[in-house]
């Protein structure tokens, strides 16, 4: 397999009013405080996927999930395409036990998951979904791990109920399990971000720094760019690029360097906008920590410009 990999540095000078570049880090998804990876690595090999398209059947959630053993989760998306607009929401959790892994050619890739009773979030139960390990290309390699807890609402339908709001604190509870205490915990959710302009499915130029107009009180934001196959309808889960970035005044600035490394052939691509907050909490019985997590995402369809 070859892998071919990009690294850029872009260091920009805050002008607050302008037109000049914000300070803008591109990031891999394993490691933040890294600057720039674009890693266009084909699927060729064996992968744990990490999907959970019985919670999350649209795709809207960027990270279903985290590198934490123990999740407990709120989130929120909004996505406005060419000639739709969908809202939806999710609470999710899981807790993995270390005491039983699973092993794959040598490897641990996965845990079993713990039963932690009812889980109930403001008073709503949480349905409970199969989380299974499966590795693609292998026919019939697909391990179940147990049951993870979620509630996913789209455009007020499902979910019980269930709906995002920012900046607000979301109590939970545990009814617990053999093995696994009952606990209370509470989580203070992200705020909701919206972009104003460019509008949906406005067209863009790469020779051009792309100025973002960005509604909410955030300070970080997380840019997520995938592209739209040329036959289908669907957009990659795979992002071609990971931005960090701050928001200055009303919005960010995406420097055209960073535009000219989206692919030529493709004219469409999906833009994510996300903010989160995230903190590790321990909870008594549990052995490892629970990273309570909030993320709130505007998806906007653009068309870059040949």
């Amino acid at each position: 397999m070859k892998n071919f990999v990009i690294t850029l540095v872009i260091a920009c000078f805050l002008l607050s009013g302008c037109d000049k570049p914000g300070p803008i880090e591109l990031v891999d998804s394993d490691t933040p405080a890294r600057s720039i990876e674009i890693d266009t690595t084909g699927e060729d090999n064996g992968y744990l996927s990490s999907s959970n398209p019985e919670i999350d059947s649209s795709g809207y959630f960027i990270t279903l999930g985290g590198r934490s053993l123990g999740l407990i989760m709120v989130a929120g998306a909004l996505y406005d395409g060419v000639n739709e607009q969908h809202n939806a929401s999710v609470a999710q959790a899981f807790f993995f036990n270390q005491q039983q892994p699973v092993i794959y050619q040598g490897d641990t890739v996965a845990f079993k998951i713990m039963n932690a009773g009812d889980l109930r979030v403001e008073g709503l139960l949480l349905a409970r979904y199969q989380r299974r390990f499966i590795v693609t290309r292998v026919p019939f390699l697909d391990t179940l791990l147990g049951f993870q807890y979620g509630l996913y609402s789209k455009d007020g339908i499902g979910g019980r109920g269930f709906e995002y709001s920012g900046n607000r604190v979301f109590r939970w509870e545990g009814s617990g399990a053999i093995g696994f205490p009952a606990f209370k915990e509470t989580l203070r959710t992200a705020p909701m971000i919206r972009v104003l302009a460019p509008l949906p499915n406005n067209e863009i130029e790469r020779t051009k720094n792309l100025r973002v107009q960005i509604a909410g009180d955030a300070g970080e934001i997380l840019i997520f760019i995938r592209r739209k196959p040329l036959v289908g309808s669907e957009f990659d889960q795979k992002p071609l690029l990971k931005l960090r970035a701050v928001k200055i005044g009303n919005g960010i600035t995406i420097p055209s360097a960073v535009l000219r490394l989206l692919p030529k052939e493709h004219v469409s691509f999906l833009f994510s906008f996300q903010v989160e907050t995230n903190r590790l909490k321990h909870i008594n019985g549990y052995p490892s920590d629970v990273l309570l997590k909030s993320s709130y995402v505007h998806h906007v369809v653009f068309r870059v410009k040949q």
